[in-house]
């Protein structure tokens, strides 16, 4: 699946061992809620032209209400992408709604949470050379909060234990956990470690190659797919699947396979394999 090009980060397993290997922490970091929704990209073109699409360019649908919001301040954001995540308070409702092409109940918990901007000139020729510092007051000066778009809030650090406290606080108030950002840092168009993302649980993406049948209560049935590892290995994944969903992938091994999918674990061995690894679900944002 290609991807449009939006920034992405990368994974810390633990937070305090990751902060000690960086050397200008907190000077230049901010910390964001991360917020388990799809990630979306809007363009403004003008007040009737806006473009949602998710980060491998797929329309997003059914969100009415947030397009509105952004239609009444088109003049201001007129010629920018605004980077963000539309968010419910469920997940699955919220993947539904937005992927449904036909007309669908909208669900009015959904909120475009906005924390960049990048003007569509620079971000169609993948380069941009404003800091984060400088994008968030672009942002701050050019989008205002409503019902159902808001600016993500983040905060300036003095050091790892206010890191910490605001991570705990997050995961209480039912969120995945934090991000870290470097302030002084351009868009890059890529994953980089300028962003980094502190979950909960240790979870990743990874392209599904292959699928292999099950033995038991599951003989006809999905026993698991094969994931391809960023250095190049493949190892199964066998659980985290709903008996619907093994029913489903089995009849129809193209709707998993080639797909990128979620996958939570314990820890990632010294040779890259996934520990405990489960299946949370596929990514289609």
């Amino acid at each position: 699946m290609n991807e449009i090009g939006l920034q992405l980060a990368y994974d810390t397993e633990k937070l305090t061992k990751h902060i000690s290997h960086l050397s200008s922490f907190p000077e230049d970091f901010i910390v964001e809620p991360k917020y388990d929704g799809i990630r979306v990209a809007c363009f403004v073109y003008d007040k009737d032209d806006i473009r949602f699409v998710t980060r491998y360019g797929n329309k997003v649908y059914n969100i009415s209400y947030i397009e509105d919001d952004i239609k009444k301040q088109a003049d201001k954001l007129k010629g920018y992408m605004l980077d963000g995540e539309i968010y419910g308070k469920d997940w699955n409702e919220t993947v539904s709604t937005t992927r449904t092409r036909t007309s669908k109940k909208e669900n009015p918990d959904l909120v475009f949470y906005v924390f960049d901007i990048i003007p569509i000139e620079n971000f169609k020729k993948k380069s941009y050379d404003a800091t984060l510092d400088e994008r968030k007051k672009l942002l701050d000066k050019l989008l205002s909060n409503t019902k159902h778009v808001k600016k993500v809030k983040y905060h300036k650090i003095k050091d790892v234990d206010e890191a910490l406290d605001i991570y705990k606080n997050e995961i209480e108030n039912g969120l995945e956990g934090i991000m870290l950002k470097r302030i002084d840092t351009p868009y890059r168009f890529r994953r980089t470690p300028d962003w980094l993302k502190v979950k909960n649980i240790l979870s990743d993406e990874f392209e599904v190659v292959d699928v292999f049948e099950g033995s038991g209560k599951y003989k006809n049935m999905l026993g698991g797919v094969v994931i391809k590892l960023p250095n190049g290995d493949t190892m199964k994944v066998g659980s985290g699947f709903t008996d619907e969903e093994r029913d489903r992938y089995w009849k129809n091994p193209k709707s998993i396979i080639g797909k990128t999918i979620e996958v939570a674990y314990q820890e990632k061995t010294k040779d890259g394999k996934l520990r405990n690894p489960r299946f949370l679900r596929i990514r289609m944002d």
